[in-house]
């Protein structure tokens, strides 16, 4: 069995239910359904991207909630402190760094803005509703400290652009500590894999927006009338 480079998003959804991450990531069963959330999502992200790297303007709405940080960077892009906007990189299962697309790649990731001082600082626009996961910025630190160790300390956020009080908590993260939560995942990955069946399913709260329709538990295959079977918006 194929297992895909291991990513933030394929881990999360293991965590969630390995059956659901088995079809969606390994045997990649369940088609791609784009929503205008996850549409929205890019947009904001190519914009934000183009006005750091480029000085694109973008819409007033936007760029009123942006322009605290957008105006931050800028001029820490004016320092000694190198800004990487939509950075993309990877590690081997050594530890050792490397290019996203590098064919031994064994876990890659994307920062929207990474700040790489003596203090690594991580920004990550979200534009679906606030639910602070700390998880995701963990794994970019453990991927980033590969690649810049003479980074002392990693702290990221996540900024809620949907939200009237868009500030999100400040996390201070630990790269080595990350690391070591991602080879346990990768184990009882390797061991599912291994095994030559089906990925075990495990009840949450998502099964109300779950594709894998063939399971016992998918709320959508038994009829939930209550609403919870409303896809809430994409986080990215």
């Amino acid at each position: 069995m194929n297992l895909p480079i291991l990513s933030y998003t394929f881990l999360s959804a293991f965590e969630n239910c390995p059956h659901k991450a088995w079809h969606r990531h390994v045997l990649k069963d369940l088609p791609f359904q784009s929503t205008p959330e996850l549409e929205y999502g890019r947009d904001v992200h190519d914009a934000l991207e183009h006005r750091l790297t480029r000085g694109t303007a973008i819409e007033p709405e936007l760029a009123a909630k942006t322009r605290h940080y957008c105006d931050l960077i800028e001029r820490v892009q004016g320092s000694d402190a190198p800004v990487r906007i939509e950075h993309f990189v990877g590690i081997m299962q050594d530890g050792f760094p490397c290019a996203w697309d590098h064919s031994g790649c064994w876990f890659r990731g994307k920062a929207d803005v990474a700040i790489i001082g003596k203090t690594g600082w991580l920004i990550d626009w979200k534009t679906g509703k606030k639910r602070e996961d700390p998880f995701e910025l963990e794994c970019q630190a453990m991927l980033l400290a590969a690649h810049y160790p003479g980074v002392v300390k990693w702290e990221g956020e996540y900024f809620w652009l949907k939200e009237e009080h868009p500030y999100g908590l400040r996390h201070t993260l630990d790269p080595m500590r990350t690391l070591q939560r991602v080879k346990a995942l990768y184990t009882e990955v390797v061991k599912y894999a291994q095994a030559q069946q089906e990925w075990p399913k495990r009840k949450n709260p998502l099964c109300g927006w779950c594709d894998v329709i063939s399971c016992e538990n998918n709320k959508k295959r038994n009829g939930d009338s209550d609403g919870t079977n409303i896809r809430p918006q994409q986080r990215r």
